[in-house]
């Protein structure tokens, strides 16, 4: 039974894989799947935040040209109550994205697009390490890939964070949730701390989406990041 479960599956992947090889524009649809974040203390503050960043939805554009554009559909309430809105950048910064993802694929660049305006360039790419470990998602069968890199904890001490994700290798686009793309197929999970994003609406076309890179003055990750900190 399983063995014909997965000829079906391997089936329909072919197919897709040969509907895709024809279709080099496409429009996928990130929901939060989860946010697995308990607070060590009761936060009513914390709790709404994982609330609004459960609600928030993202869409990620890529061409034939090798861009993609990924970047969040605007939830901000309409209200004018500047604590909603504050709660929701927040939920943002914490546990979704809170800046638009540029990739050139064809120059191995990156950019970020922040609210205020800075834009980061960034030429490094991930390193994924693949496993054959497999799970079908929305009748796509898909691997597991994972990526690991070092950050400087709030107790001044390194530690390790990993990165999982699910391609699919008969969706042939290295692009995915945030700014995580590399891989042979497009990621349709990816778990990134305690969020998990999910495709929930792919969209192909053999018509050019257009995107326009951000044009202006760029600066460096570390750059910003002391911009940040210094509160200039």
């Amino acid at each position: 039974m399983k063995k014909n479960k997965l000829l079906v599956i391997l089936f329909f992947n072919i197919f897709f894989l040969n509907i895709a090889l024809s279709q080099k524009n496409g429009k996928v649809v990130y929901e939060i799947k989860s946010i697995d974040f308990v607070p060590k203390e009761q936060n009513s503050e914390v709790d709404e935040m994982i609330e609004k960043a459960k609600k928030q939805t993202f869409i990620l554009l890529f061409n034939e040209k090798n861009l993609s554009n990924f970047e969040m559909v605007n939830t901000m309430s309409k209200e004018e109550n500047p604590m909603n809105d504050f709660l929701e950048k927040m939920a943002a910064i914490r546990f979704t994205c809170n800046f638009t993802f540029f990739s050139d694929n064809n120059q191995n660049k990156n950019y970020y697009l922040y609210s205020d305006g800075t834009i980061v360039h960034d030429n490094s790419q991930k390193k994924w390490l693949i496993s054959k470990e497999t799970k079908e998602i929305d009748g796509y069968l898909c691997y597991q890939a994972t990526h690991k890199y070092e950050y400087l904890a709030r107790n001044n001490k390194m530690k390790e964070r990993i990165i999982t994700a699910w391609f699919a290798p008969s969706l042939p686009y290295s692009f995915g949730p945030k700014n995580y793309n590399g891989l042979p197929g497009l990621i349709l999970e990816l778990q990134d701390w305690d969020t998990t994003f999910l495709a929930t609406k792919i969209e192909l076309s053999d018509k050019e989406i257009v995107i326009d890179l951000p044009k202006g003055k760029t600066i460096t990750q570390e750059e910003y990041e002391r911009k940040v900190l210094s509160g200039n």
